[in-house]
């Protein structure tokens, strides 16, 4: 090697060692990124397995029936575990989780309303009453599960009018079985959860009294608890 080679090298070598530290810097940082991915789509999955915990394929299982009445009736059979809450609040990437979940149960009611031969018009004021059934042996919260799903798909084929609190009321039961489901009950309101608004609306009272009941002392508000509440 010549002097004025020997030199040049000398004279690249730090610049050429710099860009290399600064190339694995990226690949490390690029590493840890391909690995936070990969787990943020195991996480999907995992996710996705949750919501439809039954292997094959349910949509073949929905079933419904409907009964003019009165009052009238419709019943959806869907042989998929509920959609687990979390689905909801993982929105990564940009909400694919939501929409995905979201139209996978719309389409789990259109397949079940099917069997319906009857024209079906909205429930306008309807009580609608989910009960799910797990066939494992887990603890499973009510409330770990996210009814709008299916509350949404309800109103998206023209089950119920309107999910404002003016056209719809929410009843949730669960239950260990045998078998995974979501079952769907739609009645009209008329008067099933009557007693349980008269007892909230006592208590109502009590909590917020108006100006007429602002003179009450604590006795009279002690006898105005509903009797049949244990």
């Amino acid at each position: 090697m010549t002097e004025k080679a020997s030199n040049d090298v000398q004279e690249f070598s730090p610049a050429l060692s710099e860009a290399a530290a600064a190339l694995l810097e990226e690949l490390d940082e690029l590493n840890f990124r391909m690995a936070s991915l990969s787990a943020q789509v195991a996480s999907f999955e995992k996710l996705l397995s949750e919501c439809v915990a039954v292997p094959g394929s349910p949509a073949s299982g929905c079933k419904g029936f409907y009964d003019p009445g009165p009052p009238g009736q419709l019943y959806l059979f869907i042989p998929v575990a509920p959609p687990y809450l979390r689905v909801a609040w993982n929105r990564w990437p940009s909400q694919t989780n939501y929409r995905q979940v979201r139209q996978l149960w719309y389409g789990y009611v259109k397949e079940a309303l099917k069997g319906i031969a009857l024209p079906l018009e909205p429930f306008q004021q309807a009580v609608v009453v989910f009960k799910f059934t797990w066939g494992d042996t887990r603890t499973h919260d009510v409330d770990n599960y996210a009814v709008k799903f299916i509350v949404d798909a309800l109103v998206k084929n023209n089950v119920i009018a309107g999910d404002s609190c003016e056209k719809m009321s929410l009843v949730v039961l669960g239950e260990k079985r045998s078998f995974w489901s979501t079952q769907v009950l739609v009645t009209p309101q008329v008067g099933q959860l009557a007693s349980i608004r008269e007892i909230i609306e006592c208590w109502e009272k009590i909590a917020m009294p108006d100006d007429t009941r602002n003179g009450n002392n604590e006795a009279q508000q002690i006898e105005d608890r509903p009797q049949n509440l244990v």
